[in-house]
């Protein structure tokens, strides 16, 4: 199965679950690509079916102000205008919050 993992990160606990959530996805034989949120824009220009060719869209977001990033709500709306069928969806998010 061909994988994308697309993610936010400010204190680079989203980029290392999205690195281990690759490492655990590939140990199951999918080929995996992960790219930042803000590079997603660029693989689009690049190639126009860049998003349709994975058939699971892994998307993580660490938490700001209590939301998900501005930059993986831009990713999430431009997978919903791309009406993709057929794909499997999988979200996760961080915290970057000091032990308490």
């Amino acid at each position: 199965m061909k994988s994308l993992i697309i993610f936010s990160s400010m204190s680079g606990n989203t980029e290392e679950l999205g690195n281990k959530m690759k490492d655990v996805l590939e140990k199951y034989n999918h080929e995996v690509d992960i790219v930042r949120d803000k590079k997603l824009k660029s693989k689009l220009k690049e190639n126009e079916g860049f998003l349709e060719q994975y058939e699971l869209l892994c998307v993580g977001s660490c938490t700001h102000a209590n939301n998900a990033s501005s930059g993986i709500k831009r990713v999430t709306k431009t997978i919903a205008e791309k009406k993709l069928e057929n794909k499997k969806l999988l979200c996760f998010g961080t915290s970057g919050a000091p032990m308490a």
